[in-house]
């Protein structure tokens, strides 16, 4: 039976979603009061809880009409599906897929699409024939800290980089974050910055610093060996400025304001996320296009009209900050 999760089955919910993904209260407790009654959350239960989720309104899916004056737009409502889990002893039955294909169903009932998160790339075949379909990608990279003159980094609050954000994707098929989402992502530890180089601003970014082991080449045919932990600087996105140098996923633009920024934060390296140029563009090694998001779409036209507005933009659908 899947039903809405009640008050006093909230400890239960929180325990297994310790137990499947590691997060403390804390971190679980946030959601439900930074995004209050936006948040909904569904069990699968028979004498306990086998499958969870939560479900919540981050924004909408941006639709560009091309052939139009004054820039309109479609704009696709979509709920979420998050912290998708199943409980260890009951996994194998079905129970994830159950869960997962009734929230999409509520969505696709309210006129919405349902999107999710895949947390690593195995799970896109598992999400698939659910009706999910792998649309949103970025474009990620590693690079090493590199001091250059004249790059500095302004704090941004969290409406006013969902305002730059939305005119530097203005003309694209992207996610347009709720305020709500926006304040929720900045409580989580991730700082929004404006990049300047020269007083001129060039980019934006979200970004968190962590510890983390990298590797290293072991020189032998037993591959990396792992050195550290060294301060990582995370962006979760960095788009460049439309009014600055030529848009490129990978254009030594972001490798250059990517590797400054670790720099002034004192990280050894910085690992962002980019948005894909439609032309596919150029790949390096160190370079991987990943699924960052997937979609069900409320209905078939809506699924036509997302198609006929990826061919014209400029970027591959952008969805931005990954809940994996």
């Amino acid at each position: 039976m899947i039903r809405e999760l009640s008050g006093k089955e909230y400890s239960e919910f929180a325990r297994l979603w310790k137990k499947a993904f590691g997060d403390d209260e804390e971190v679980i407790s946030r959601l439900f009061q930074v995004l209050g009654d936006n948040v909904r959350a569904y069990i699968l239960e028979f004498n306990s809880i086998a499958a969870e989720l939560t479900q919540f309104d981050m924004g909408g899916v941006v639709m560009p009409l091309y052939e139009t004056e004054n820039n309109q737009e479609l704009t696709i409502p979509a709920l979420i599906s998050y912290a998708i889990c199943t409980d260890p002893s009951e996994r194998g039955k079905g129970y994830g897929s159950q869960i997962t294909t009734y929230a999409s169903g509520l969505a696709a009932e309210e006129g919405k699409a349902s999107m999710l998160c895949p947390a690593e790339p195995g799970l896109v075949n598992f999400y698939e024939p659910l009706g999910y379909k792998s649309l949103f990608l970025v474009r990620e990279k590693a690079v090493h800290r590199k001091k250059v003159s004249g790059i500095k980094l302004e704090h941004l609050t969290p409406r006013k980089y969902g305002e730059i954000r939305e005119k530097y994707l203005e003309g694209t098929v992207h996610f347009r974050l709720s305020d709500d989402i926006l304040k929720y992502i900045g409580s989580e530890g991730t700082d929004m910055y404006r990049i300047l180089a020269d007083g001129k601003e060039e980019a934006i970014c979200a970004a968190y610093t962590e510890m983390r082991a990298t590797p290293e080449d072991s020189g032998s045919d037993e591959g990396n060996i792992f050195t550290g932990p060294e301060k990582v600087l995370v962006m979760e996105e960095i788009i460049l400025s439309p009014d600055g140098e030529p848009q490129d996923g990978d254009s030594l633009v972001t490798d250059k304001l990517s590797s400054a920024a670790a720099n002034i934060l004192d990280c050894q390296i910085c690992q962002y996320r980019t948005p894909v140029i439609n032309e596919a563009g150029r790949r390096e090694p160190s370079e991987e296009v990943e699924v960052q998001a997937m979609i069900a779409f409320p209905d078939e036209n809506s699924e036509k009209q997302f198609k006929e507005a990826s061919a014209k933009s400029r970027f591959v659908p952008y969805f931005g900050f990954p809940l994996d």
